[in-house]
């Protein structure tokens, strides 16, 4: 009897089968995984797979005294590599105008102002409308001290910027102390960059309940400020900018400033036919061009070429504002997964190194793998289509013309983590939990929210820091993971991120369309994705889609481990 083993190192999961081949296909004994040390192809997950498989080993020959692992069996691998990015908009071009902040979270007073941006720390000045401008380390105490003492001196106090973030405490302050009643009112702002601010001659500030009215007032801007015509580009910019805005911040500057490096340029892709377009905008270019359409990638001045790239540029699934406290500057997120273009070593000699009693043998490829391994499952037929979704790729293999068509795909499982964790501001870890179904709000220690608007009991007692949380079913029991999202919003989000990162990534993977009634065995761990098989329901109306069963026994995550023992027995 030879005992083969089938090591599947993929960019997120390493997974191993073990197998007696005396009958074929080989009867699997024993299976195991765990999380890919390190980058896929590389010692550190090479050799952390080996010590899995001694693992599987010892415990395999405690169990039937005398059995060992006689033949590793591998496969040539690609590493994906899946960041996510913070890309720097050119500022919007508002020439003499400065926006100094807007839509910032905590703002106090209302009303609006207009004066000269003068330190808080001076003498006080009069006889002018003044803007206060205090600077940290100042205190939130001393600031409050120095706004009455400025208007006891009779100053024409029109607003106040603060450096840090204590507009709602100085606020309550001001108002809970002043004698003078106008104060109470005075708007104030702060997350304000002070040098940026008193580098102006004049500051217009407004704060409102609803949506500020003079500071998005073109007319009213430009009659204030004394603007000409050849301002009315700018004008038109900062109206634009402000829209919908609570409260915002505008100074005059004496020249316009010259215009920063658009970062933007850094950030390009190489396409097959030769072009190089901007990564911003290309993920609606790339949904409708074939797989392998990227052959390089220049992120921040760095470049590397692939074989594909993926990316989902996460602002145009989340409905924000971008916002900066300096001369309307933007920020937009993106992630990226690309496909390298070299082989990386298959880890042959990571294997032998530590065994010696291994051979180890390189077969096939992971398409190929993929393709023995899931054609496994009950039901399949030499008609089978495989989709293989995995953490770094999705791999379509279809029969055509007595052979298969194999495409490889940049950008599955993990980049959907990646996009998960930058939309809700938390971390992979988490993100890897929190992607994978329905979440629940935690309305008291006893009382759960459903998605489908239903409320249950808890069958313990949730933990006081999760109330008003939308929590999932994490490791080690309910995991709470944001308290600002309403749970029909996360729904509706959480499927548009599955559906970018993977249904339309998939969409430009599959061949044409085959016969109605083809079956399509779906593997590899985002199968279990019960909301992501649902869509591919609906966006395969042809196929006859199941999940895979490797060897009719394993389940959908062991077709490329098992497979390779399949390949393996075949050569035999």
């Amino acid at each position: 009897m030879s005992i083969i083993a089938g090591v599947d190192i993929g960019n997120a999961t390493t997974e191993i089968v073990i197998v007696d081949d005396r009958h074929y296909p080989p009867i699997p004994i024993a299976w195991d995984r765990a999380p890919t040390q390190g980058l896929k192809g590389s010692e550190q997950a090479t050799a952390a797979a080996a010590r899995l498989l001694r693992r599987m080993e010892r415990a395999l020959t405690a169990q039937q005294a005398g059995l060992s692992v006689d033949s590793v069996v591998v496969t040539r691998q690609f590493a994906v590599h899946t960041q996510a990015h913070s890309i720097d908009l050119p500022p919007v071009d508002t020439g003499r105008l400065m926006v100094l902040g807007h839509s910032l979270p905590t703002p106090a007073g209302s009303g609006l102002g207009l004066g000269s941006p003068v330190p808080i720390e001076a003498e006080p000045v009069l006889g002018r409308p003044v803007v206060l401008i205090a600077a940290d380390p100042l205190g939130y105490r001393r600031t409050i001290q120095r706004v009455q003492s400025w208007a006891a001196a009779g100053a024409d106090l029109q607003a106040l910027l603060l450096a840090g973030d204590e507009a709602h405490i100085v606020g309550l302050g001001i108002a809970g102390i002043s004698m003078h009643p106008l104060l109470a009112e005075l708007p104030i702002l702060d997350r304000i960059d002070p040098a940026f601010a008193l580098n102006c001659e004049q500051i217009a500030v407004e704060a409102r309940a609803t949506t500020i009215r003079q500071l998005s007032d073109a007319l009213w801007l430009r009659a204030s400020f004394g603007l000409d015509e050849p301002d009315n580009p700018a004008l038109q910019a900062v109206t634009q900018l402000l829209r919908g805005a609570q409260c915002a911040a505008i100074g005059l500057l004496k020249h316009a400033p010259s215009q920063r490096v658009n970062s933007a340029q850094e950030n390009m892709l190489d396409l097959a036919d030769g072009a190089r377009i901007p990564i911003l905008g290309s993920s609606q270019l790339l949904r409708h061009r074939p797989v392998g359409t990227v052959r390089g990638v220049t992120m921040k001045g760095q470049h590397r070429d692939c074989e594909d790239a993926w990316v989902v540029e996460t602002d145009q699934l989340v409905a924000h504002r971008l916002v900066d406290s300096k001369q309307g500057g933007r920020e937009r997120q993106l992630a990226i997964s690309t496909l390298q273009s070299a082989l990386t070593d298959s880890g042959a000699n990571s294997f032998a190194s530590l065994a010696a009693n291994w051979s180890v043998n390189v077969v096939g490829s992971e398409t190929e793998a993929a393709y023995a391994g899931a054609c496994t499952t009950p039901g399949a037929n030499d008609r089978t289509q495989v989709i293989d979704l995995g953490g770094g790729t999705i791999d379509v293999v279809a029969p055509q013309d007595m052979h298969n068509i194999a495409t490889t795909a940049a950008g599955c499982g993990q980049l959907l983590t990646t996009v998960t964790a930058s939309v809700l501001g938390i971390s992979s870890a988490m993100a890897e939990w929190v992607k994978r179904g329905p979440a629940r709000r935690a309305e008291a220690p006893q009382l759960i929210a459903t998605e489908d608007g239903q409320r249950n009991f808890a069958s313990t007692p949730l933990p006081g820091a999760s109330i008003g949380w939308l929590v999932v079913p994490g490791p080690a029991g309910p995991l709470p993971f944001t308290p600002h999202l309403p749970l029909g919003e996360w729904r509706r989000l959480r499927l548009a991120l599955k559906e970018a990162v993977i249904g339309q990534n998939l969409a430009r993977a599959l061949p044409q369309q085959p016969a109605p009634g083809t079956p399509v065995v779906l593997v590899g761990g985002p199968a279990g994705d019960d909301e992501l098989f649902e869509s591919l329901v609906v966006q395969l109306p042809w196929a006859l889609l199941g999940r895979g069963d490797v060897a009719g026994k394993l389940g959908h995550r062991w077709a490329v481990a098992y497979g390779l023992t399949v390949l393996r027995a075949a050569q035999s």
